[in-house]
């Protein structure tokens, strides 16, 4: 927003921009209401999963590049 106001453009940029900038607050706001409402469920569990098993979340196509 600074910039944009720098450059003195705002009337021309503002428009541009508004849309975009409210749809994606909009969808932020969807996805933690949505994790508020059913829990992060066994979110941790599978990201521990893929971590410390990174090769068994692999494809058969990146694992030939990787041995």
């Amino acid at each position: 927003m600074r910039r944009i106001f720098r450059s003195g453009r705002q009337r021309e940029l503002l428009p541009r921009i508004l849309p975009a900038l409210i749809m994606g607050l909009v969808a932020d706001a969807f996805g933690q209401l949505t994790g508020y409402a059913f829990g992060a469920g066994d979110a941790a569990q599978r990201r521990i999963s893929f971590e410390l098993n990174r090769y068994q979340h692999v494809t058969e196509q990146d694992r030939a590049v990787i041995a």
